[in-house]
């Protein structure tokens, strides 16, 4: 676990620590700012991030519906339901880790969030839906 902590404080990311095995980064995008959750269960490391809560409008079936479509087109992440929020997710094996190799993971997820954030956003805004502060 040390040295997953100390990759984690080199990142120059706002790190905390919040079990131990747990870890939050702050990180942001242009249309962002959000809190990466990263557990280490053992032989997997898990990174999470919300997008957003869950949707109320007419067209909330149809909206679902596009975001199962864009589920199957990522790679390396998913978007999961917790709680009724919509969430980002991925896994790694840590016996694979190593500190350049979480970086790069760190860095597939952030991307991801950009890009599968502004879609979502984008789906419930076509659809007229409101999204209930958390």
């Amino acid at each position: 676990m040390g040295d997953l902590t100390s990759w984690l404080e080199d990142t120059g990311l706002l790190v905390s620590q919040v079990r131990w095995n747990e870890w939050q980064l702050q990180m942001s995008h242009q249309y962002a700012h959000y809190t990466v959750t990263i557990i280490n269960h053992g032989n997997w490391i898990s990174y999470g991030a919300d997008l957003i809560g869950d949707v109320v409008g007419n067209e909330r079936d149809e909206f679902y519906r596009s975001v199962l479509q864009l589920n199957a087109r990522l790679n390396g992440t998913r978007i999961a339901l917790e709680d009724d929020r919509l969430v980002l997710v991925r896994e790694d094996f840590f016996e694979d880790m190593n500190q350049y190799s979480l970086y790069r993971s760190l860095n597939l997820f952030h991307q991801a969030h950009e890009h599968v954030y502004s879609i979502v956003l984008d789906e419930a805004n076509k659809r007229n839906l409101f999204i209930p502060d958390p």
